[in-house]
């Protein structure tokens, strides 16, 4: 079994909410039982009870195979993420995978120009919902509040309230 992420590597379970990562992660992981590399969670399993992202985000360059992404590289078995963004170039925006159609993604939303897409389209299904954004508008004060009161308004995207905000400073991030 190989799984990494910067707070979780494997784990059923869990509740991870209002973090965020800006480091990069390194891995090279190509099968779906147990494995996945993500900014926050590289494998996460729905079954053994709530199971979780939400309030989160990633920033950080994730390098992983086919079965990584910004924010969880293997969603299983009815784990969700919700109110998430990832801005971090990677393979895939918000999970690397997908399992049976009860993992949910809501209200998360990826940098258009740093993945090409959330989840493998082939993963897709009605409780898939993921938005493409630019960088100005994830830079908009509007898009904080689009992921709800854990969030404020920041440069060069939003920050967690706990955080303090830069009015016109942060990491350079692809554009």
């Amino acid at each position: 079994r190989a799984a990494a992420g910067i707070l979780v590597g494997s784990r059923g379970g869990v509740v991870i909410d209002g973090c965020y990562n800006s480091g990069s992660i390194s891995g090279n992981v190509t099968t779906t039982t147990k494995d996945g590399v993500g900014g926050i969670a590289g494998y996460l399993q729905g079954y053994k009870g709530a199971c979780a992202v939400r309030n989160c985000y990633n920033l950080g360059t994730i390098n992983g195979g086919t079965i990584s992404a910004g924010l969880v590289g293997n969603l299983y078995n009815g784990a969700s993420i919700s109110n998430c963004y990832n801005m971090g170039e990677t393979y895939y925006a918000i999970a690397g995978y997908a399992y049976n159609k009860t993992s949910t993604v809501s209200n998360s939303y990826y940098l258009a120009s740093a993945s090409t897409e959330a989840v493998p389209s082939a993963k897709l299904h009605d409780g898939i919902s993921a938005e493409q954004k630019t960088r100005n508008e994830m830079g908009a004060a509007e898009f904080a509040g689009t992921l709800g009161n854990s969030f404020k308004a920041s440069c060069p995207a939003p920050v967690l309230s706990w955080q303090t905000a830069a009015v016109k400073t942060g990491p350079r991030l692809p554009t």
